[in-house]
């Protein structure tokens, strides 16, 4: 999706994001997200989903993990 630099100000322009959801597994609605910063610049976990989702099966019983795509530092041509 494409989201404005600046809430409310297209001025400056925007950027793509994108993420994604790894559901909780019990009925009923989740009791939150958890979103991970996994380190440094160009790090994701979206490619370790699997690993992650592993390593965190009992907390996504209840809760949903959110994971950033991102795998390419972010430089002056994305802006």
């Amino acid at each position: 999706m494409r989201r404005p630099l600046v809430a409310d100000e297209p001025g400056p322009g925007g950027i793509d994001v994108s993420y994604a959801v790894v559901r909780h597994s019990r009925p009923g609605q989740a009791l939150g997200t958890v979103a991970l910063n996994p380190g440094g610049p160009g790090e994701t976990l979206i490619d370790r989903a699997q690993q992650v989702a592993g390593a965190l099966q009992g907390l996504l019983e209840d809760y949903d993990l959110l994971l950033d795509p991102w795998h390419r530092p972010l430089g002056p041509a994305a802006l």
